[in-house]
């Protein structure tokens, strides 16, 4: 189906339950005619589907993978231990070079309907702090939150 289409289709039901509804139906059954909306224009699809930008917040804080050639990398001349390298736990020292520098990636997961084990996801991303873009949504979240590296606590 084409966007303009389903576009339509999804915009004849007035009720918003209706349209998470033939959403879910399209997910249950695998044809996947609405697909194409979550193509394009993604905030639109969120907020017809019942959602609102100005409610969106970071839930996540991820550490993104710091490997050992990281580490070479940004200790030129240091020379470590031969052993560091076949010891080197990836998330623990991932956590703890975010906490030191301070850097992570914050996203958003956004349910618009929760029953029965059925959801609508969508996933959000932030830089600085403000909302960035829609990162995933109910077409590629059918089974939850993706990672991004390792979840942070206490951010």
């Amino acid at each position: 189906m084409k966007y303009e289409e389903a576009l339509r289709q999804l915009l004849s039901f007035q009720n918003i339950q209706d349209r998470q509804n033939l959403i879910l139906e399209d997910l249950r059954t695998e044809l996947y005619n609405y697909k194409c909306l979550s193509s394009q224009n993604l905030f639109l699809f969120f907020e017809l589907l019942g959602g609102n930008k100005e409610d969106i917040e970071p839930t996540h804080s991820w550490a993104l993978e710091y490997t050992y050639d990281d580490f070479i990398s940004d200790h030129i001349g240091d020379i470590p231990a031969v052993e560091d390298k076949f010891t080197w736990d990836l998330k623990k020292k991932s956590i703890d070079h975010a906490y030191a520098t301070g850097i992570w990636y914050d996203t958003s997961l956004v349910d618009l309907f929760s029953k029965n084990d059925n959801h609508l996801y969508f996933e959000f991303d932030f830089c600085d702090g403000h909302l960035n873009d829609v990162i995933g949504n109910p077409y590629t979240l059918a089974k939850g939150m993706i990672s991004h590296g390792f979840l942070l606590e206490n951010i």
